[in-house]
């Protein structure tokens, strides 16, 4: 941190004094207002488990005790941590359990409670929990990124539909670049996005982008994916919608509009309602994403594979439809009451 010159008068050194001051206020009651939320939370959870033991399981994780162990029985077993002491999670079970868990409330400290029995020390908790979820990418993407070329005999050439979802991100702190390129401007903020490819049959995702920057636009992600998505398709046809346009005349796509009432309109909603259950069933990645950019494209990924997994015993329904644009706009809204009415210059 830069070293602040010296004040060159006395109204300037109070003034530097008052700020200061008025700083480390702003930190402890930020401190305190943390602090009271994590016990609230802590309080809630505690409520809710007494009041509905049974249902433990679905309320934290989002899947029943059923889905839960077909998981396990995918996963069969973990490799079990080294990190810490004796008393770390050494059970399959339980190591799968922390990661839904902090997945679909998206509050560690809910997940530090529901641990306590078995590990001591947030920390420990903490590593042991992205260990599990680097180990899980590795073992379930084989297992549930399934490639499938089902098709519908309504329209037999397709196979896949694809379209982008983001996850809104903090204002990048490096502003050496002349342009934002995380700011997206269709969604009103800072996000990272994917490109997804989502079975037109099972509503499975079939193919996932690198992650790209919120300003690139869908088409150019699309670009990127390419040669991911021609290993898969082969001489199969992709549907997309206006943003894709180029792949008309570029891939014989097939491309809707949102006014067009033609008959592939009602099947490039399978990619929404993809998205849907995705966000509904994973909180993490509702709001702002508060840790490194590497852990957000590693739960992004996981994420995906397990909701491929939810829809395989639950499949999509028309409720999943529009739940992402539901959050976002609940976002937006959040947004505004934040930062109050805009002030109009009368001049």
């Amino acid at each position: 941190m830069p070293k602040l010159p010296r004040p060159r008068n006395l109204e300037e050194a109070l003034n530097r004094s008052e700020n200061i001051a008025r700083n480390r206020q702003r930190v402890r009651q930020q401190y305190e207002n943390d602090r009271r939320q994590r016990v609230q939370t802590i309080l809630e959870y505690l409520k809710s488990t007494a009041q509905n033991p049974n249902n433990l399981c679905l309320r934290q994780t989002g899947f029943t005790e059923e889905g839960l162990q077909s998981i396990i029985a995918i996963v069969d077993h973990l490799p079990r941590s080294r990190i810490g002491r004796p008393s770390i999670i050494k059970n399959t079970a339980d190591q799968i359990f922390l990661v839904l868990s902090f997945f679909h409330t998206a509050s560690f400290h809910v997940v530090y409670m529901s641990t306590m029995h078995l590990v001591k020390g947030e920390s420990t908790v903490w590593r042991v929990l992205w260990q599990t979820i680097e180990y899980l990418n590795a073992i379930l993407t084989p297992a549930l990124l399934t490639q499938t070329r089902d098709r519908d005999p309504a329209i037999p050439d397709i196979a896949l539909v694809f379209d982008c979802t983001v996850v809104r991100i903090p204002v990048p702190r490096d502003q050496t670049r002349p342009v934002d390129t995380h700011y997206s401007g269709k969604h009103k903020f800072h996000c990272v996005k994917w490109n997804c490819g989502v079975n037109v049959v099972t509503g499975r995702c079939a193919t996932i982008s690198r992650p790209a920057e919120g300003a690139v636009h869908d088409w150019m992600v699309h670009q990127t994916h390419w040669p991911e998505i021609t290993r898969i398709l082969g001489e199969e046809r992709y549907m997309a919608d206006s943003a894709y346009v180029g792949g008309r005349a570029l891939h014989n796509a097939i491309i809707t509009d949102a006014q067009d009432d033609g008959e592939h309109t009602t099947d490039r909603v399978i990619v929404e309602r993809f998205f849907g259950r995705l966000k509904s069933l994973f909180r993490i990645l509702q709001g702002t994403w508060k840790h490194t950019m590497a852990k957000l494209y590693s739960v992004f990924h996981l994420c995906v594979l397990l909701t491929n997994h939810h829809i395989t015993l639950h499949p999509l329904t028309r409720q999943d439809e529009g739940v992402e644009e539901e959050i976002f706009q609940a976002e937006i809204a959040l947004d505004l009451q934040r930062r109050g009415p805009v002030q109009v210059d009368p001049q």
